[in-house]
């Protein structure tokens, strides 16, 4: 009878901690090495600026093993372009509190921006309508 009771608690714990995520927690898009430690980091998230490319200016950045590096820019410094050359195909980086984002150049404002992971690629795969 208590095994019975402690697993029903744990499930209701469960149950009650979960919470559906946001539409826009936590995009997911594919980049090469090359492409994250780029002059710009473009990236596109459904639900937000209707899944446009947009552009962001200052955020947190975390790699696999390593410290959660700031960035001030739009582009990694250099302890984080030391963490991105570690990556590997398959890695999930974790981008998070984007300051501010850009599309066409212009500030995106009156939205929350997301956070992202980024999965690192090898390199850019070109698709055709044959495949």
């Amino acid at each position: 009878m208590k095994i019975v009771t402690i697993l029903s608690a744990i499930f209701f714990l469960t149950l009650s901690s979960y919470s559906e995520p946001t539409s826009f927690d936590k995009c997911m898009v594919r980049l090469t090495k090359e492409q994250l430690m780029s002059d710009v980091i473009e990236l596109h998230c459904s639900g937000f600026i209707d899944n446009q490319t947009f552009t962001i200016k200052g955020f947190t950045i975390k790699f696999p093993g390593f410290p959660a590096e700031e960035v001030a820019g739009g582009q990694l410094n250099e302890d984080a372009r030391f963490y991105a050359r570690k990556l590997k195909a398959n890695q999930m980086v974790t981008l998070s509190n984007i300051k501010k984002a850009y599309q066409e150049g212009k500030l995106v404002t009156g939205k929350e921006i997301p956070s992202f992971y980024i999965k690192i690629i090898e390199s850019q795969i070109a698709t055709t309508d044959l495949d």
